[in-house]
C-alpha cells in the first residue's frame, strides 16, 4: 500500500531550493545528493500523476487527456526554458551575476517555485489516497489478462530509440550538420512545438483510430524518419526530419500512458506504472550507452545513428504480433 502525500513534493522543492546555496567553488558532492533526491522525488510524483489520469477522465477521454497533458508538459518545459534563458542572457553582460551572486544559483529555486505552482493543486486532490502495490505474480497475471505483455516489450525497444534521440540530437546536429549553439537551442524549441502539435492531433483522433493504432503509426513514423536521417546531408533537410520526428515522439509517449490506463483496472495501475517507470529509467542508460558504444567502436557518428531505427524496428515485432493494427 502506497499513500499519496505531500512528502515527495516537499522533498523535490527543498532539494531544488538547496541547489541555490552551491556555487562554482562549492563542494561538488552535496549538489549531487540534492539532484539525486530531486530525481527520486520526481519519479514518485510522476507515478502518482500517471495514475491520476483514470480518476480525472471519462472512459473514452483517457487518450485525449493524456495527449493534451503531454502537450502542456512540452509547453511548460518550453516556457520555463525561455524564462531561464532570458534571465541568464540578461545577466550575461554582468558576468552572469545579479545581487552579487551567480545567476546560475537562481535556476534551482526557480524550478522549485515552478514545480510547486503547477503541482500543488493537482496533488492536493489526491492527498492521503492509498494505492495497492501488487505482488510480482499477480502483476504478471494482470498484464497477461489485460494483454499488455507484448506492449511492454515493444515499449522497452522503442523507448530506447526515443531516449537515444533526446540524448544525441544536439551532438548529431553539431557534428554532422555544423549547428551553432543558438541553432541547437532553436532546434530543441521547434521539436517541442512539433511534439505539441502531434499530441493534439493524435489526441483528437485516438477515439477514432484507437490507442494501439496511434502507437503503431508513431513507431512506423519514427522508424521511417530515423532511417532517412542516415542519408540526409543538408541542414535544411535535417531540420525537416528532426521536426517530423518531434511530431511523433510526443504522441508515442502520451499514448503509451493512455494504453495502460485503458487496458488495466485502477487497482492494477500502480504496479504497471511502477514497472513502466523502471523500464524507462533502464532505457535512459541502455539506449545512449549502446549508441555511444557503437560510435566509439566504429569511430563514426552515423554508425551510432543506425542503432536508433534498429530499436524502432525491433519494437514493431511484439506489437505487430499481439495487437490488431
Amino acid at each position: 500500500m502506497l499513500k499519496c502525500s505531500f512528502f515527495f513534493l516537499l522533498l523535490i522543492i527543498i532539494s531544488l531550493f538547496s541547489l541555490g546555496f552551491f556555487d562554482e567553488g562549492s563542494n561538488q558532492y552535496f549538489p549531487l545528493i540534492f539532484i539525486f533526491l530531486s530525481f527520486v522525488s520526481f519519479e514518485v510524483l510522476n507515478l502518482f500523476y500517471n495514475i491520476s489520469l483514470k480518476r480525472i477522465s471519462k472512459s473514452k477521454d483517457e487518450g485525449f487527456l493524456s495527449n493534451i497533458g503531454w502537450a502542456f508538459g512540452y509547453l511548460g518545459g518550453l516556457l520555463s526554458l525561455i524564462i531561464a534563458f532570458y534571465f541568464l542572457n540578461y545577466t550575461k553582460n554582468n558576468g552572469y551575476e545579479i545581487f552579487g551572486l551567480s545567476s546560475f544559483t537562481f535556476i534551482g529555486p526557480f524550478v522549485g517555485i515552478w514545480t510547486f505552482t503547477f503541482c500543488f493543486f493537482h496533488f492536493k486532490n489526491f492527498q492521503n489516497k492509498k494505492f495497492i502495490i501488487p505482488k510480482v505474480d499477480s502483476l504478471y497475471n494482470n498484464f497477461d489478462k489485460a494483454k499488455i505483455k507484448y506492449f511492454l516489450i515493444s515499449f522497452f525497444f522503442f523507448n530506447n530509440g526515443v531516449v537515444s534521440i533526446f540524448a544525441f540530437a544536439s551532438m548529431f546536429a553539431s557534428f554532422l550538420y555544423n549547428f551553432s549553439e543558438t541553432e541547437i537551442l532553436l532546434l530543441g524549441i521547434f521539436i517541442n512545438l512539433s511534439g505539441i502539435i502531434g499530441c493534439i492531433i493524435f489526441g483528437i483522433y485516438e477515439n477514432i483510430l484507437g490507442v494501439e493504432r496511434n502507437i503503431f503509426i508513431s513507431i512506423l513514423g519514427l522508424t521511417f524518419l530515423s532511417l532517412i536521417l542516415l542519408f540526409v546531408d543538408s541542414k535544411i533537410n535535417f531540420w525537416i526530419i528532426a521536426m517530423s520526428i518531434g511530431f511523433f515522439i510526443g504522441p508515442i509517449q502520451a499514448c503509451s500512458r493512455s494504453l495502460l490506463v485503458e487496458k488495466l483496472n485502477l487497482s492494477d495501475q500502480m504496479g504497471a506504472f511502477s514497472l513502466f517507470s523502471m523500464l524507462g529509467n533502464v532505457c535512459a542508460i541502455l539506449g545512449p550507452f549502446l549508441v555511444g558504444y557503437v560510435i566509439d567502436v566504429f569511430t563514426s557518428i552515423k554508425a551510432g545513428l543506425f542503432i536508433i531505427p534498429l530499436f524502432f524496428l525491433l519494437s514493431i515485432v511484439p506489437f505487430w504480433r499481439k495487437f490488431n493494427v
